[in-house]
């Protein structure tokens, strides 16, 4: 469901700005059963020309929401070429942010959410990508290692959900850690560790 967001919706506020939360996947559910949709939150700045999206998922383990990823987009930052150049490419995929790269997606058959991820982090220099260093997340978060009837499910489902075989999913995903590798500075210390546990 796109956001919408309307300037006259500011004017009456003392600020200006403009609101609007609209749910999002995952759609979690709480220990007690209860629905937990994940949400997106807008906040449109006219008089700063930006707008700031959070990105907010109930945790499981920690039993509340909690903000997952955010982002300010100003207009004169704006990608005016597709494909982009590498110029601007490189320095966002290289970032210390980038941990992991992962296939992510929503199974169209039961509307959850479940992502192969493969942790850029954890592995020493010159070590090159194996499928022993995957993992898998479920709807609900839960962390999931190869060998694992659970494993095994999720990796199914993903690769239902594109298109593709099992193994294919694994070998894009390693290449995709094989690019990063030729691409990204060596032994890069400020990127965060990827944190292999349940949400």
């Amino acid at each position: 469901m796109p956001l919408h967001l309307d300037l006259a919706d500011g004017a009456d506020g003392a600020d200006g700005v403009v609101r609007t939360v609209a749910d999002a996947f995952p759609l979690r559910v709480r220990a007690d059963g209860s629905p937990a949709p994940s949400r997106v939150r807008a906040t449109w700045r006219p008089e700063r020309d930006e707008l700031v999206l959070e990105y907010v998922r109930f945790s499981p383990r920690r039993g509340h929401n909690v903000v997952s990823r955010a982002f300010t987009l100003r207009r004169d930052t704006a990608l005016t070429e597709v494909p982009p150049p590498a110029a601007v490419v490189r320095p966002l995929l290289t970032h210390p942010e980038q941990n992991n790269v992962s296939i992510r997606v929503v199974h169209p058959g039961d509307l959850h959410l479940r992502e192969v991820v493969f942790p850029l982090t954890g592995r020493a220099d010159g070590v090159k990508p194996a499928a022993d260093g995957l993992l898998t997340k479920d709807n609900q978060g839960a962390v999931s290692l190869p060998g694992s009837h659970r494993f095994d499910a999720d990796l199914a489902l993903v690769a239902e959900a594109v298109g593709e075989e099992p193994s294919r999913v694994i070998a894009i995903l390693l290449e995709a850690a094989a690019i990063h590798d030729r691409v990204a500075p060596a032994g890069n210390p400020a990127m965060p560790e990827y944190a292999a546990v349940d949400e």
